[in-house]
């Protein structure tokens, strides 16, 4: 395959992952011709069958777009691992469903570049029976445009603290980031195979853009040479660059502290502590998590306590706030009002939604069982009472069936148990208190 650039897909498989990879055999780092992907579709006039075409075509659709975008095909659904595309594909075949995706944003893992970038942690499920929910884009930085924006006022931050080791970088607007730099950065960028690590005079001369079609079209041109490489690289949270500048920027914030901004629009004597919140069920897992804004008067008065995107479209906050020094006695009150705003945040907002999410698995386990010995009685198998084998005896189909019924039974009791403690992560306060001594 490393001499092909065509590929015919006799099947499809039910995970985007996996389709993935198989179109990946050609159209990888190194391909110099333009890859051509064929699909072979059966149609039918039953209507049934119709839906469940219509789902594997949606995965094809999915890949294709993903491709386009030079997205990360396994951000799409949340789940990280085909044999649970798998799982949620033939879920929603049997639910009747037309897709198996949402309109799904990808997530970056750090809660604080989640945010600042316009992306959203991974939620809990919602009532259809698959494993996610749409997420709506989330930043500071507006919905368009916004990872540009980011990057440029994040480099302008490091450079001015003089932590951009090894390099030097050139932002010619939102839309264009170049960096230069000599053998160090070579080695930084190690996670990168060579042909990507574009040289220079002295080192090397990379040129990011977070715009997917400048990127597409830099690819489209190269692959018109023999042996080049595309002039522009993807900007996203996984780039190598990137990864690095993050890094930069969350060891300037020491451990046990957090960012703290006055800003004069919001509500007089008052601060907002924004926090990342999370519920895990009893086999660790997240089920329940987001980012949350809790308003206290500085008397210790609770005003609100939910989601921070309800804070944004409640208070038009400007992009670049002006820069105010806190005094010590205000750092102190707001340090005071740490633990009244974690609780706000979780009696009154995480853990009513962590109830309401026990309520919503509880009866989806009632349900589930309830199938699943339907399922079993036309067969005779009386799952409960299935008696175990003698020693020396293999065990009857029925006992094997209760076997399988019982794990998967206390498997899914684990993932719906959610009673375990909310935790919050601090992000950063919001203020407009009056100076104190």
């Amino acid at each position: 395959h490393y001499h092909c650039h065509r590929m015919v897909n006799y099947d499809l498989p039910w995970s985007i992952i996996t389709l993935d990879q198989r179109n990946g055999r050609i159209d990888r780092y190194g391909q110099e011709r333009t890859p051509f992907i064929h699909y072979v579709l059966a149609e039918s006039a039953n209507q049934a069958v119709q839906t469940d075409l219509r789902i594997v075509e949606k995965i094809k659709e999915k890949e294709d777009e993903v491709a386009k975008t030079l997205g990360d095909a396994s951000s799409v659904t949340q789940l990280f691992s085909a044999d649970k595309e798998v799982a949620n594909t033939a879920r929603a075949i049997a639910l009747g469903a037309d897709t198996p995706f949402g309109e799904q944003a990808e997530a970056p893992l750090d809660p604080l570049t989640a945010f600042m970038q316009g992306g959203e942690p991974a939620t809990d499920g919602g009532d259809d029976g698959l494993d996610y929910e749409p997420l709506a884009p989330l930043s500071l930085y507006g919905a368009e445009g916004g990872t540009g924006a980011f990057y440029r006022e994040l480099l302008g931050y490091l450079q001015a603290e003089r932590r951009l080791d090894a390099m030097e970088v050139d932002v010619t607007n939102d839309e264009l980031i170049e960096v230069y730099g000599d053998r160090d950065l070579g080695e930084l960028l190690y996670a990168l195979p060579k042909e990507a690590k574009p040289r220079a005079k002295k080192g090397y001369n990379f040129k990011l853009s977070p715009d997917p079609a400048t990127v597409q079209r830099g690819i489209a041109e190269a692959r018109k040479h023999s042996g080049t490489w595309a002039e522009f690289q993807l900007l996203y949270d996984a780039h190598p660059l990137a990864h690095y500048w993050l890094t930069k920027m969350q060891t300037q914030v020491g451990k046990g502290e957090a960012p703290v901004a006055q800003l004069d629009n919001l509500q007089r004597d008052t601060a907002t502590y924004f926090f990342y919140g999370q519920t895990t069920n009893a086999l660790g897992q997240s089920v329940l998590s987001d980012f949350i804004a809790v308003t206290l008067r500085s008397s210790g008065e609770a005003l609100s306590a939910g989601p921070l995107a309800d804070f944004l479209k409640d208070n038009q906050l400007p992009p670049k706030p002006p820069v105010r020094t806190t005094s010590d006695g205000v750092l102190r009150k707001l340090e005071g009002l740490i633990k009244e705003a974690v609780d706000w945040g979780k009696i009154f907002y995480l853990d009513s939604r962590r109830d309401e999410l026990t309520s919503a698995m509880e009866r989806r386990q009632a349900e589930y069982t309830r199938q699943l010995e339907a399922w079993a009685a036309p067969a005779g198998f009386d799952i409960a009472s299935a008696p175990a084998p003698r020693e020396g005896e293999r065990p009857s189909p029925a006992y094997r069936l209760r076997q399988h019924y019982e794990r998967g039974k206390r498997k899914y009791a684990g993932f719906t148990d959610v009673q375990a403690e909310s935790h919050l992560q601090l992000l950063g306060v919001w203020h407009n208190l009056p100076s104190m001594a």
